[in-house]
């Protein structure tokens, strides 16, 4: 169990398969269930097209109404997309995660876009002043991240 202050306690479940994670997102049905239904009622895909999404995402959970967030990640992920999926579920405690709606999703969404921003600019900012005493000695060229500029100071 974690507890943060400003969100409460919650846990973290890791997963070393899709399959087990897309299983405790279904746990009134057996593996062999899932693979039997012919479309996937959340996803609408068949279950071996669904195991491929989360492969393909190398990323993929949810969180439950005990505030444990289940979760499952390829070795292969780069920290911006892990980042980016805890930000998204931490975005649905701060919003209502029992909420069953799009709104529900774009919030969450704008969270682990957010997170995945402050990271992407924080590894800017670090290269920056790795480089800030060649920055005193030449002049600097800008840099641009995801269409922000950042300019020497004066």
């Amino acid at each position: 169990m974690y507890d943060l202050d400003c969100l409460g306690t919650f846990s973290i479940h890791y997963y070393e398969t899709p399959e087990g994670v897309y299983l405790a997102f279904c746990p009134d049905l057996e593996e062999e269930d899932l693979k039997s239904r012919k479309i996937d009622p959340e996803f609408g895909l068949p279950y071996n097209q669904v195991i491929q999404v989360l492969k393909d995402l190398e990323i993929w959970g949810f969180i439950d109404e005990e505030n444990c967030i289940h979760v499952w990640t390829s070795q292969e992920t780069e920290i911006s997309k892990i980042l980016r999926f805890f930000g998204h579920e931490i975005g649905h405690l701060l919003y209502d995660y029992l909420a069953e709606d799009e709104a529900c999703e774009d919030v969450a969404d704008s969270y682990g876009f957010t997170v995945e921003c402050a990271y992407t600019l924080s590894q800017k900012l670090l290269e920056i002043m790795e480089k800030s005493e060649e920055i005193a000695e030449k002049p600097l060229r800008t840099s641009e991240v995801n269409g922000l500029i950042f300019l020497p100071e004066d």
